[in-house]
């Protein structure tokens, strides 16, 4: 199955179940995020200081539609549904996390100039609370090797 095939099915799989209000596009932006996710929640928990930088998450992805939706409003609309996303994903970590990693895998092998870019905010993330952490290190070491990048 090439990658678009396999993208495709993996997002009818994550619609099916997720609720998601995003498109098929919104969702590719959901991917490319997710490992920032995994950093934010190192330490597998997500206090509230941590949901600011998911909240921060769901902005950036947001902002990648400005051309888009040049409308304020209509962009944090789409923060709201990135935000929920990214809420759902945190309560369903253990089910998304190895099919999430494993399609940006598959998609980053297609498109492997995405690669420096989702590293890029990888770190830029970590690097959000002041300084990059061993734990957020580590999990950043992780990501990198199931990645391939």
């Amino acid at each position: 199955m090439d990658t678009d095939n396999y993208l495709t099915r993996f997002f009818i799989d994550y619609q099916a179940v997720s609720e998601t209000k995003l498109n098929r596009e919104q969702f590719i932006t959901l991917l490319t995020f997710f490992p920032t996710l995994l950093v934010v929640g190192a330490d597998e928990n997500i206090d509230d200081e941590e949901w600011i930088f998911v909240e921060h998450i769901a902005k950036a992805m947001a902002d990648t539609f400005r051309e888009e939706l040049p409308d304020y409003n209509a962009r944090m609309q789409l923060k709201e549904h990135f935000f929920a996303d990214l809420k759902f994903l945190t309560e369903h970590m253990q089910a998304w996390k190895e099919p999430f990693l494993q399609t940006l895998k598959k998609y980053l092998q297609e498109l492997p100039d995405i690669a420096d870019e989702v590293l890029d905010v990888l770190y830029l993330f970590a690097d959000a609370s002041e300084s990059t952490s061993e734990e957020e290190e580590r999990v950043i070491n992780n990501i990198r090797e199931q990645l391939g990048i």
